[in-house]
């Protein structure tokens, strides 16, 4: 199976139902699936083959969702960069992975335009918001995924590269992990499975898609069918809170910081949040006062039961009542994802310590 396989059965099964919501507005299964295979076939008529790298240097959008599974319908082997990542190491990033198109948006062109340049290797450019001739070196986003261009089946199988994420960097330079259809179709389908995620589930992801979990909600989302609402940050928890009542979240992947945010929030009783089940995290472990905050929140919010899940890269156990779960990925699974990010790997394959409330 690959990767992309997962966005087209739920176009087959759920075309009309929301995929994605993102600012105010959604876009459903079939309308993701045909863009995606718009824009495939405008990579394809550009010279994008089998495994060559396409770089995705977008802020969390539908733009940048299209993109991701666009590559992979291309043949090609999809790389999320943050968007705010600045020129020097855009240029080192598309250097050292030899991409040679980049998926990006005009309000970006400062920053790319120079590293695009000093990168020869780079000879496509689809850009949101241009008016460039589709002729052109610059294509616009707009006029490929209006494309009707023939799609070639690239002929891929488990074992070609899907993605390539580049680590942060923070400790020295930033390196690429090489992630595998077989991998990432495992790691979703583990982590999907451990976490009960269902078609009915509202996801909510304010992670950057070029981090590891943050892309993982898409593609779990696709896998089961449900619904991921795409923020650009949890910046401003006010706004994502008010997002998160008005959608239905009943999902919600963080990191630390994010849930010490989400509990200094005096205000958080005036949201109707009940429809949270499952509150994930990832990157560093949950303190014990943290967890002892949480499930005290939730309480107060009327919840009769919602699920703490925590990546054991982080692990702590947690004893906030008598019905504590320990659930284990296969060892089938974790064979397949030895190459996978340090955050994924343990997420997926070392014990996931659920808290039950």
């Amino acid at each position: 199976m690959l990767l992309n396989d997962f966005l087209t059965a739920a176009a087959h099964r759920l075309p009309e139902k929301r995929a994605l919501v993102c600012d105010g507005w959604s876009i459903t299964y079939a309308q993701i699936d045909r863009q995606a295979s718009a824009l495939a076939a405008a990579l394809q008529a550009r010279g994008v083959r089998r495994g060559d790298r396409v770089a995705t240097y977008l802020e969390n959008s539908g733009q940048a969702v299209v993109a991701i599974w666009g590559a992979l319908r291309a043949g090609a082997v999809f790389m999320p960069l943050n968007a705010l990542t600045k020129r020097d190491k855009l240029d080192y990033l598309l250097r050292d992975s030899q991409a040679c198109a980049l998926v990006t948006d005009a309000s970006l062109r400062r920053e790319w335009e120079g590293a695009v340049a000093a990168n020869p290797c780079v000879h496509t450019v689809v850009s949101a918001g241009e008016t460039a001739s589709p002729l052109g070196a610059i294509v616009s986003y707009e006029a490929a995924i209006g494309s009707a261009l023939p799609l070639v089946d690239p002929q891929l199988i488990d074992q070609d590269l899907a993605a390539l994420v580049y680590t942060s960097g923070s400790t020295g330079v930033a390196k690429g992990v090489m992630l595998t259809h077989l991998n990432m179709v495992s790691a979703a389908r583990s982590i999907s499975t451990y976490l009960g995620l269902v078609e009915s589930d509202v996801i909510l992801c304010v992670s950057p898609l070029a981090f590891d979990y943050g892309l993982y909600q898409i593609l779990m989302g696709c896998k089961v069918g449900a619904t991921v609402v795409l923020e650009r940050s949890f910046a401003f928890p006010v706004k994502i809170l008010e997002v998160m009542a008005r959608e239905r979240v009943s999902v919600l992947p963080g990191v630390p910081t994010v849930f010490s945010m989400l509990t200094s929030i005096k205000s958080i009783g005036q949201y109707d949040l009940r429809s949270l089940r499952v509150l994930t995290n990832t990157a560093a472990a949950l303190s014990e006062r943290h967890i002892r905050e949480l499930r005290a929140l939730f309480l107060r919010q009327g919840f009769s039961r919602c699920t703490v899940s925590q990546s054991a890269s982080a692990s702590r156990t947690c004893h906030p009542s008598s019905s504590t779960r320990v659930r284990r990925a296969s060892d089938a699974a974790c064979r397949t994802r030895k190459s996978g990010s340090s955050t994924t790997m343990a997420a997926a394959c070392r014990t996931a310590r659920l808290a039950s409330w």
